[in-house]
């Protein structure tokens, strides 16, 4: 029995952040962007994950006042 909520798996495919990427600008990026081209695009990844799951649970907080989904 475990404790807690399960985590999501994370897409971390160039097709996934190519996705965000696009989202983020509101068009389509030509190249597609992918994080594994380069060190600088590994980089910029590398910012892209805490900030989308940080936004995710900071919108899904308010939404766990069950006591028991705090423990």
């Amino acid at each position: 029995q475990s404790k807690g909520f399960p985590r999501p798996l994370l897409n971390l495919s160039a097709k996934s952040f190519a996705k965000v990427v696009d989202s983020a600008f509101e068009k389509q990026m030509v190249p597609s962007f992918d994080p594994y081209s380069s060190g600088v695009n590994f980089l910029l990844a590398s910012y892209l994950i805490p900030y989308v799951g940080l936004t995710g649970y900071v919108g899904a907080s308010p939404k766990l006042q069950d006591p028991k989904s705090k423990r």
